[in-house]
C-alpha cells in the first residue's frame, strides 16, 4: 500500500486531485470531503463513509468497496465504478447512480458494524 490511514478522519477536508491509489482507508471518514478528481484506484475503502462527499471525477477502478457508505452520494460522474462495487456498498434511495447502473434490490447494510 502507498498509505495506511485506517480509521482516519478527513471530514470536510479538501483532497481534490490527490493520488490516493493503492491506499488502505478501512473505516475512514470522508464525510462532506472534497474528493473531486482523487485517484482511489486499487484502494481499500471498505466500511469507509463517503456520505456527502464530492465525488466528481473520482477514480474507483478496482477499489474495494465492501460496505462503503455511499448513502446520498452522487456517483454520476465517478470514473471506473463497476456494478459489483456498487452492489457491495451501502447506498440508499438518495444515492445517485451513474448512467447504465442498476440500483441493488437490497443494499447489503442494515446498521451493524
Amino acid at each position: 500500500h502507498k498509505a495506511e490511514l485506517q480509521r482516519s478522519n478527513f471530514t470536510g477536508a479538501d483532497l481534490s486531485g490527490v493520488d490516493m491509489s493503492k491506499g488502505d482507508f478501512l473505516r475512514t471518514l470522508f464525510v462532506d470531503a472534497n474528493l473531486s478528481d482523487v485517484d482511489l484506484s486499487k484502494s481499500n475503502i471498505a466500511r469507509t463513509d463517503l456520505s456527502g462527499a464530492k465525488l466528481n471525477g473520482v477514480n474507483l477502478k478496482n477499489a474495494f468497496m465492501y460496505r462503503t457508505n455511499i448513502a446520498g452520494a452522487d456517483l454520476a460522474n465517478t470514473k471506473n465504478l463497476d456494478q459489483v462495487q456498487l452492489d457491495m456498498a451501502c447506498g440508499n434511495a438518495e444515492t445517485i447512480l451513474p448512467e447504465g447502473f442498476t440500483r441493488p434490490a437490497k443494499w447489503p447494510c442494515n446498521g451493524e458494524e
